[in-house]
């Protein structure tokens, strides 16, 4: 089996992934790692759209989008995290 070098740094990044395996259940990503992401996203100055198929509460629409033009949708099958998503998702779906 080959092994793969991952520097203190990379660990971090990886390390939510790995605690995701761990526990089963709700999964709220964490701010910094969306940023990390977000910075690498180059989105339109025009209206486009947006989606996460398992919304939760919506911190992810907000955070990836934040200062965009984005048209956002969310599917989100909690019924409580749904209840939150509607009031941050342009369009929310409950299932």
């Amino acid at each position: 089996m080959r092994q793969i070098d991952v520097s203190e740094s990379d660990e971090r990044y990886f390390d939510q992934v790995i605690h995701n395996k761990v526990r089963i259940g709700n999964f709220e990503t964490k701010d910094q790692d969306m940023l990390c992401i977000r910075i690498l996203l180059q989105f339109p100055k025009s209206a486009f759209s947006f989606a996460d198929f398992c919304a939760g509460s919506g911190n992810v629409l907000n955070v990836m989008t934040e200062g965009s033009e984005a048209v956002t949708f969310g599917i989100e099958p909690n019924e409580e995290k749904y209840l939150e998503l509607r009031e941050c998702a342009n369009y929310a779906l409950y299932g």
